[in-house]
């Protein structure tokens, strides 16, 4: 009778555990690279390249893409691993372009269809850790893409 009791409170305190909320910090990604190799300009359109190779229709992605300010806005969207199930989440991007850097900020992670919570945010810790991993994988990406890219006219 006690290992019964024993085995309900611990399924209950696990269950409790994937319950816990993130703190608003926790629900957002923020990186500055530096990449010395490429003007403003050349930065701006390496990343909007690196947008159109990531996503399907990077015109569906990229709602701002302002060459004065060195800003190019988006929303994307990802699937992730909920207990036995996967479900959507959407969440937004921005970049911030300088000479020689960028900075980007991915946050607003909602969930997306076929989610019956669909447009509301995503709050629960194991789930923001879920979508960071990826967004950060994303961001590394991005870096890669530019730092193995030739600055200014491909010669071939």
């Amino acid at each position: 009778m006690k290992t019964i009791f024993y085995f309900v409170f611990f399924v209950f305190l696990s269950g409790c555990a994937m319950m816990e909320k993130s703190e608003p910090s926790e629900r957002e990604l923020t990186t500055i690279r530096e990449i010395d190799k490429f003007s403003k300009k050349e930065m701006q359109n390496s990343i909007t390249e690196w947008f159109a190779t990531t996503y399907k229709d990077s015109r569906n992605v990229i709602k701002l893409n302002d060459r004065n300010a060195g800003t190019i806005v988006g929303t994307g969207s990802l699937s992730y691993v909920v207990g036995l199930g996967v479900t959507n989440a959407r969440y937004n991007i921005k970049i911030d372009i300088k000479d020689g850097r960028y900075r980007t900020n991915w946050n607003g992670f909602v969930y997306a269809p076929p989610s019956s919570a669909s447009g509301k945010p995503v709050v629960l810790k194991q789930q923001v850790e879920s979508i960071v991993i990826q967004v950060t994988d994303l961001e590394m990406r991005l870096y890669k893409f530019l730092s193995e890219k030739k600055s200014g006219a491909d010669d071939w």
